[in-house]
Order: C-alpha cells, then sequence, then structure tokens
C-alpha cells in the first residue's frame, strides 16, 4: 500500500508500497517505546492473529508500517498505520478508530437533537419491536441508518424499512400507493373496473395486486368479449373503458343523464328516462336524442352541446332541434359557454360546469313549462338545495361499460320479440336485449326452446338463423348418433376418429360400419344411413363377400375366368350378378374375349361370339 504524506494508510502514486507487520519488524522497538506500553488503549484493537503473530508489545508506537485492527467493541476489522491509528487516538481519543463505531457514534444525537424529540409525529411511526434495541432517542433526523416503521393510517399496511433522512421526506408506501394491499388495491377500490380484468392474459397477476392508480398496462375484457390493453391508471382517472363498445361520448352528458335517471325512475317508472333514443314521428336522418324524459305532461328531449364540439355546429344544431320541436316533441338543449342559446328553453352553464349545474338547470326549465308534475317541485327543490350528485355511482358504471344505452323502440327486444325471448341472461351478464339492435354483428349467447345454450349474433338471428344444435350444425347429447339412433351406433366402429356421441345424424363424414348381421365392414357417408336408409352392402348383395361371390356361387362360369388379362381381379372378388366387364376364356374355341359377369352367368350356352354364331346356326340347321 502507498502512502501520502500526513496521511497514514492511504495510497498515493508515486510511493513505494508500505511494508505491513506481518512482513516481519527490521527495526524492534527501544525500551518503553512500544504501542502496548505508550498505549494500551490503542493496543487493545491489535489484531495479533493477522499481524503474523506479531505483539503490540513488539512495534513501535510511532512505527510507519501497516498493521491489521479488530475493535474490541462491534469486532470489525480494518487496516491501517500504527501511527495513523496513534495519530487518531490523540487527537480524537481512543473511543476512535474504529470505522464502524464512528458512524454509529455519529448517529447518536446530542441533547434535544434527537428523532423523539425533533420529529414526534414520525417517532410515533418507529417500530420499537423490529429496531430494538434501537430507539428513536438513540437516532438523529439526518441518520443514514436504515429502521423500519409502521404505518399509524392503516393497520393492515406491512411495516417498510427505510432510512431517517427519508423518512421526513416521504411516508408509508402503501399510503402513497406504492406497495398494495387490501384497502388500496384495484378490485376494493374500484371493482366495477376489476371486473373486466382479464381472467387468463394478465397470468398469475389479478386485480387484488395491483393499486388502484398502479402504471402497469394490463389486459382487460369487457361483458361482451372484446379484449384491449390499457394502463391501470387510465382506466381509473380517465374512466375509459372497451374502445369497440363505447361510442363518442361526453362525460357530461352521461353524468346528466345518471343524475335525471336517479332522481326521475323512482317517481315516475322506469321508463320514464331513456338514453340514445330516436323519438318517434321524427323523420330517419336525424339523429338520435341524447336523453328523453316521458312524464304525464308529455315527451321532452334534453340535448348536451359541449363548448368544444359544437363550436361549429350551428347550423346541424338548430335543424335537429326544429325537426324535434316540429315532431310535438319538448327540448331543452344545455349550451356550454361561450355557446349562445338557440331558443328560450335552452340553458346555459359555464365551462367546465359538469352535471351538478346542467341537471338542476334543466329541472328547473322542465318545471316551468309544465312538462313535470307540479308535485315535483319539492323533490326538486331539495335536489337543488343539496348541492350533490345522486346518481355517481350509476354514471360510474356507464363510463366503465358496465351499464350499455337503452335503445328502446330499436332495440332487439321491441323489433324482434320472438327473438329476444330466447336471450341467455346467465351468459350475457349485465347485457340484455334492450340494450342491442337486430342489425348488431357481435356475438351474444341464446337459449333454445328445448334447452341448448349457443352463440349467435343478433342480425343473424334476426335473419332467420337458429340454434346450432337443432339444425345439427354442433353436436351435444341430445342431438348425437349414439341419443338419436342407438341401433345405428351399435354398428358404428369405435376406430372412426369421433365417437358416437361427438358425432350428428346429419354428418356428411364418411366414416366405417360394422354389419350386426354379417360383420361385414365397409365406409359409407353417416347421412345416408341416417337420412336415406342405406344398410349393408353386403347383405343387399352389392358387394362380393366370402359366400357371396361368383367362385363360391358359379364355380362352372368361374372357371373359365382369365386370370392373366384381368390383372388381380379375381372371381371370389365381384358378385355373382355384377354388370362388370372382364376377361373370359371360350370354353369351345379357348379364345379370350370380353363380357359382363351377370351375361356370362345367365348365357344358356357361354361361349365367345364367334363359337355363339356357330352353335345358333347348327341349333337352325336341325
Amino acid at each position: 500500500m502507498v502512502s501520502a504524506k500526513g496521511t497514514p494508510g492511504q495510497d498515493h502514486p508515486g510511493k513505494a508500497a508500505r511494508r505491513h507487520v506481518r512482513d516481519g519488524v527490521t527495526r524492534p522497538p527501544r525500551p518503553g517505546q512500544s504501542l502496548a506500553e505508550r498505549l494500551p488503549l490503542v493496543a487493545r484493537d491489535w489484531d495479533t492473529a493477522d499481524n503474523g503473530g506479531i505483539g503490540a508489545d513488539q512495534v513501535a508506537w510511532r512505527s510507519s508500517l501497516l498493521a491489521a485492527w479488530r475493535c474490541h467493541r462491534c469486532g470489525y476489522r480494518g487496516e491501517n498505520t500504527v501511527a495513523g491509528r496513534v495519530q487518531i487516538c490523540l487527537r480524537r481519543g481512543p473511543e476512535y478508530g474504529c470505522r464502524r463505531c464512528s458512524i454509529g457514534r455519529r448517529d447518536r444525537p446530542g441533547p434535544g437533537a434527537s428523532l423523539a424529540e425533533v420529529w414526534p409525529d414520525r417517532a410515533a411511526e418507529f417500530h420499537a419491536e423490529l429496531n430494538a434495541p434501537w430507539t428513536a432517542a438513540d437516532l438523529t433526523t439526518g441518520s443514514g441508518r436504515k429502521m423500519y416503521w409502521h404505518c399509524v393510517a392503516g393497520l393492515d399496511h406491512a411495516p417498510y424499512l427505510q432510512s431517517v433522512s427519508n423518512r421526513r421526506k416521504s411516508g408509508c408506501p402503501a399510503c402513497v400507493n406504492r406497495v398494495v394491499t387490501e384497502a388500496n388495491s384495484l378490485l376494493t377500490r374500484f371493482p366495477q373496473i376489476a371486473a373486466q380484468w382479464h381472467p387468463s392474459k394478465n397470468g398469475a397477476l389479478g386485480p387484488s395486486g395491483v393499486v388502484a392508480g398502479s402504471n402497469r398496462r394490463v389486459w382487460w375484457r369487457c361483458a361482451r368479449g372484446h379484449e384491449w390493453q390499457a394502463h391501470v391508471s387510465t382506466r381509473v382517472a380517465q374512466r375509459t373503458g372497451c374502445g369497440i363498445c363505447r361510442r363518442q361520448q361526453s362525460g357530461v352528458e352521461v353524468a346528466l343523464f345518471a343524475e335525471l335517471h336517479e332522481l326521475l325512475v323512482p317517481l315516475l317508472g322506469q321508463r320514464a328516462v331513456r338514453r340514445h333514443v330516436r323519438p318517434d314521428r321524427v323523420e330517419r336522418k336525424i339523429a338520435r336524442c341524447d336523453i328523453l324524459v316521458t312524464s304525464p305532461g308529455g315527451a321532452v328531449v334534453v340535448e348536451y352541446d359541449g363548448a368544444y364540439w359544437h363550436r361549429d355546429r350551428l347550423g346541424p344544431d338548430r335543424k335537429k332541434a326544429l325537426a324535434i320541436r316540429g315532431a310535438g316533441y319538448g327540448m331543452v338543449r344545455v349550451r356550454e359557454a361561450p355557446l349562445l342559446p338557440l331558443h328560450p328553453d335552452d340553458v346555459v352553464i359555464d365551462e367546465g360546469a359538469g352535471a351538478h349545474a346542467a341537471a338542476p338547470a334543466v329541472l328547473r326549465r322542465m318545471l316551468e313549462r309544465q312538462w313535470l308534475p307540479s308535485q315535483l317541485s319539492s323533490v326538486v327543490d331539495e335536489y337543488t338545495a343539496a348541492g350533490r350528485l345522486c346518481g355517481a355511482e350509476f354514471c360510474a358504471g356507464l363510463l366503465t361499460d358496465v351499464e350499455r344505452p337503452d335503445f328502446g323502440d330499436e332495440s332487439l327486444a321491441v323489433t324482434h320479440p320472438a327473438v329476444a325471448a330466447e336471450w341467455d341472461y346467465e351468459a350475457n351478464g349485465t347485457l340484455t336485449p334492450r340494450q342491442v339492435k337486430a342489425h348488431t354483428s357481435a356475438p351474444a349467447w341464446w337459449i333454445c326452446p328445448l334447452g341448448d345454450r349457443y352463440s349467435c349474433a343478433p342480425r343473424e338471428r334476426a335473419t332467420g338463423r337458429g340454434c346450432s344444435v337443432c339444425s345439427g350444425r354442433r353436436v351435444n347429447a341430445r342431438t348425437s348418433l349414439a341419443a338419436c339412433r342407438p341401433d345405428l351406433a351399435a354398428e358404428y366402429v369405435a376406430g372412426n376418429e369421433r365417437s358416437a356421441d361427438d358425432i350428428g345424424i346429419g354428418s356428411h363424414a364418411r366414416v366405417l360400419w360394422r354389419c350386426s348381421t354379417c360383420a361385414y365392414e365397409w365406409r359409407a357417408i353417416l347421412r345416408s344411413r341416417t337420412r336415406s336408409g342405406a344398410g349393408c352392402p353386403a347383405c343387399a348383395g352389392k358387394v362380393a363377400t366370402a359366400s357371396v361371390n361368383l367362385a363360391a356361387v358359379y364355380p362352372a362360369v368361374a372357371s373359365t375366368w382369365h386370370l392373366a388379362l384381368n390383372g388381380e381381379l379375381r372371381p371370389d372378388d365381384v358378385r355373382p350378378k355384377s354388370n362388370k366387364i372382364v376377361w373370359w376364356l371360350c370354353p369351345d374355341c379357348g379364345e379370350s374375349y370380353k363380357g359382363t359377369v351377370v351375361d356370362r352367368v345367365t348365357a344358356k350356352h357361354p361361349c365367345c361370339g364367334p363359337c355363339a354364331r356357330i352353335r345358333a346356326r347348327t341349333l337352325r340347321g336341325k
């Protein structure tokens, strides 16, 4: 080790390497000048074993040799020159010299400077059990020592490790959402959003394993099966949902609908407040209205015009209002400043004001025009005086796509009631026939009158498509071959790719059969057996078998079979009366000729053509 002048024990380039005590002491101390004699308090930290067996009495107290030291208090081992260690003792005292003890001594606070005295509120979070034997009175506020702390705000928050100096800048990691607990998890705080957590694509991570404000990007799946990725914090802060299901909509408009719905539906009925409805008697090219309120005083359309989206839509807005009022509907248009009212019935709210300002203004205008019963004036006054939203939870459900808009007269429930009667409410979750249209292409679940559950798009159902099981496109225990035709299932060979329980009676698959009468095996289309009544070809005489073939039934005819010209085909391979054309040997002249099997069997004088004519002339001559 190289040492600079005045800084013993430190390396410095250009100096010779400093010798260690264990390398040998070349100059023994004079009497009374050894380290053990002059400074016994320093000598007690001498590490004889690590110094090669050389004791403190063998080294001069001002020696420049490097030596090993071991603290008698904490056992920490270090190296320094003898003179350097002595200099520390003379300048600062014998208790100094050990690096570890020096750091611990630095953490010892002076009078009135301890953590317990300076920050008693932080000291209340000091974990006495895990930090023993340290206490809040033993540490300074600037100590870098890491200690355990417990949160006084939540009993379910686990103790956390943090330095004393950092504790004054930050607090419990669970309270600031850096650590997930049961209290701050997404599942606990936002169960409606957690319900759309993808069950498989996020691995072992669940909604109980992330905090509500996490920046983690995860997979989601809406009630209709659409999948997408989004940050947890984005879904919580901005209330975003499925991009496929959700139309472009204003948050204030949704909140206004939620307020009117929660306030008026209990008083006027379930269908009193609807959203995204096309009013009757209004031409089709006019878009749907935002909100439709139906009461004994008449039907009122409520529209919300945000300043940003409607700043250049003066013409279309006037045309829509004219068409709706011309059809006999009342109309209240909420205009956000700096937009100006288009009609005396319109109301204007301040820029950035939400449903808490729009809903009372709409209700008061409807009472003024007597579109609402006068009995509701006290309810409206009470709601306005309360100054708080009553539909916040319902609004959150709409924004997270848990609820879908009611399409009213355009919904599947109204346009196709027979189809809607087969709606599967259990499999479709919160989605109802009133929240889909007949031309919707997204698949939904249905239950046929026979109890079979199947998936199909509403537009396909509306055009006549029915149950996939009843039509034979899908097979279950009710429509399988084994259930419908057990007699044919008994002849269905088990070696087929699909079992008799997995194949339908209308299948076009060519499968293997084994006759229960003659044990003959053949392949045939399943549908031909169940619908056309086709049976065993061997029993029907349509194929040659071991007992029914030309060689077995007509051995004399089979003896004239031409073995060479017929190749691998043999008499026992053809039916006795087959129409197949084969080669024969003439029994009269021995020449070969062609003919069908049935002609050869039924001929009175079987022979070739020339021989047959000779026989015919002979018979005529007689």
